[in-house]
Order: structure tokens, then C-alpha cells, then sequence
């Protein structure tokens, strides 16, 4: 669940939902929407960046600070 502060006001555009699944659902739904939303430009390959995705770079510098090969050897 996505933790808000108190008086705090959310509004959502979406299609026509059903309410009778209940407000559990309709939550679930919203968080997996906006998660989709915020992965998307972590998913997109930039110039700037070899064509490689932020995602990419990340992973990458990550198993270069763990001392770890991004690419298994093959034995």
C-alpha cells in the first residue's frame, strides 16, 4: 500500500471500475498502474548511455562496486 499523510486529497482518472471487488482492488490496481508508469523511463534505452536503459547502467555499476562479474564464466 502506498503510505499517504493525513488530509491529504487523491484523485484518480481511470475507466470505469467495479466497485463491487472493493476499494482492496481498486488499490492494488492503482499501485500496479503507477508502477508501470514510473519503471517506464528506466526501461528506455538513451543515447547518451551507449543505448543501454538507466536500468542497465545501474545493474552494471552495482556488480562493478560488489567486485562481482556482470557476466557469469563459463566453466
Amino acid at each position: 500500500m502506498i503510505p499517504v499523510p493525513a488530509n491529504t486529497r487523491v484523485w484518480l482518472a481511470a475507466s470505469v471500475t467495479d466497485m463491487r471487488r472493493g476499494v482492496t482492488t481498486l488499490a492494488a490496481q492503482a499501485e500496479q498502474t503507477l508502477k508501470q508508469i514510473c519503471d517506464r523511463p528506466d526501461n528506455t534505452p538513451r543515447k547518451c548511455l551507449g543505448w543501454k536503459t538507466p536500468a542497465e547502467v545501474f545493474r552494471e555499476k552495482m556488480m562493478e562496486e560488489m567486485g562481482r562479474s556482470l557476466y557469469p564464466r563459463k566453466e
